[in-house]
């Protein structure tokens, strides 16, 4: 049972705090299905297209974007998970929020990640969803196994 973020086993307060989403998103996430303003990029339902493998890394408050063996985008991130959606803004290598910055609503289920992002310097997606004329994208991860 979990207290205040803290772990209670046997009616002892234990200090191990239980990991929140920024440390269970920690890792590298294997893209499976990407939706860019209403066109389908990719499906997991279907045969993956050939080229290399499109991955999204956490480190820290660090992010990377990594095609194949190339990183293609950096900068910082940092997640509101006691919002309704979740929250996530993702920040250039400066770490401020700029006409850079991407606002996103997120979902973490295990080891699936799926998340809605709007257009740089645009609002919040507020729903899972990348219409035609949004700008948004909508896109599921799942994470990588060793």
């Amino acid at each position: 049972m979990t207290l205040n973020g803290l772990m209670v086993t046997a009616g002892l307060l234990l200090a191990t705090p239980v990991p929140g989403d920024f440390d269970k998103l920690q890792g590298t996430w294997i893209t499976v299905s990407l939706v860019s303003n209403g066109k389908t990029v990719m499906d997991e339902n279907l045969p993956p297209k050939p080229g290399p493998t499109v991955k999204l890394v956490y480190e820290g408050n660090k992010w990377r974007v990594v095609v194949g063996e190339k990183a293609v985008a950096t900068g910082t991130w940092k997640v509101n998970a006691a919002k309704t959606p979740k929250e996530l803004d993702v920040l250039d290598e400066s770490g401020t929020i700029n006409d850079k910055t991407k606002l996103a609503i997120y979902e973490l289920a295990g080891d699936t990640f799926r998340y809605c992002i709007g257009p740089a310097g645009k609002p919040r997606p507020a729903e899972f969803s990348a219409q035609e004329g949004s700008g948004n994208s909508l896109i599921v991860s799942r994470r990588e196994k060793p």
